[in-house]
């Protein structure tokens, strides 16, 4: 009965480390080829309401931030709140200097028409320019005033 419990005591045991040990290396673990992300979040605001459903890309202003050349995006909230994603929901953007763009599609799909007329949608005529540094990012709040929006 000892040598029984010793035995059972020791997969036991052995079951713990096996199971922590997979767990310490689930889904935050990054891929070689992505870069090291901090959060980043900010709001968006348009004629003082929250731009529920627009997107916010960042686009790098040199060179790609990946070899798969991913960039930072976020969808706004009905709040007007936003956390980008680079490789993972809110995990954030990789450090560097990106051109703020913004879109608003008229029925959820980037395929859509942009309530903001590609105002700012494109590299050429950017929001504004941020740099997201390591540690925690708070982006400047974009609250676009007097805007025409598109139905």
């Amino acid at each position: 009965m000892k040598q029984e419990m010793l035995t059972f005591s020791r997969v036991w045991m052995v079951m713990v480390i096996v199971v922590a040990s997979l767990s310490s290396t689930g889904c935050n673990q990054r891929e070689s080829w992505q870069a090291v992300t901090y959060p980043a979040s900010g709001t968006f605001m348009v004629n003082g309401q929250p731009a529920e459903g627009a997107v916010v890309m960042l686009e790098p202003t040199t060179g790609f931030v990946d070899r798969r050349q991913s960039r930072p995006w976020a969808s706004v909230t009905s709040s007007g709140q936003f956390k980008l994603t680079t490789y993972e929901n809110g995990d954030g953007a990789p450090e560097g200097e990106y051109k703020i763009l913004l879109v608003w599609p008229t029925h959820g799909t980037l395929e859509q028409k942009d309530r903001l007329n590609g105002k700012y949608g494109m590299p050429e005529n950017p929001f504004a320019v941020v740099t997201i540094k390591p540690g925690k990012n708070e982006l400047p709040p974009v609250d676009l005033k007097d805007v025409q929006i598109t139905k």
